[in-house]
């Protein structure tokens, strides 16, 4: 489930996931039915101001599967800017750290350019 809301140059938006599944037909060999569980959640807002778009977001992740006694907690955030140079044409630069508990961070930075044909 998802939304977003505008108001003038500003954005809000948000998401949440909650899941389960099944494996009783992939689960290793003398595991009945493994069942994994899983919620996601996300919030962030954007500004734009003329032709650029600043956006920051954080999220957190929580999945476990019962049976193999895994339990996995994530967060990551992002910062990012757009900015187009014609209708057609964008600039975009982003950075993002995703952090896993017990498990330490990696960074990821991104920099490239759209063009619509």
């Amino acid at each position: 489930m998802g939304g977003r809301y505008s108001l003038g140059n500003i954005g809000l938006f948000g998401m949440y996931e909650r899941g389960g599944l099944i494996f009783s037909d992939v689960a290793p060999v003398g595991v009945n039915n493994t069942y994994s569980t899983s919620n996601l959640w996300h919030l962030g807002g954007d500004f734009t101001m003329g032709n650029t778009l600043l956006y920051a977001a954080y999220g957190r992740g929580h999945a476990q599967v019962n049976s193999a006694n895994f339990d996995l907690k994530t967060s990551a955030w992002t910062l990012g800017a757009k900015h187009s140079l014609s209708q057609r044409t964008s600039v975009y630069a982003g950075f993002n750290r995703i952090g896993v508990q017990n498990g330490g961070q990696t960074n990821h930075f991104g920099l490239g350019m759209n063009v619509k044909f």
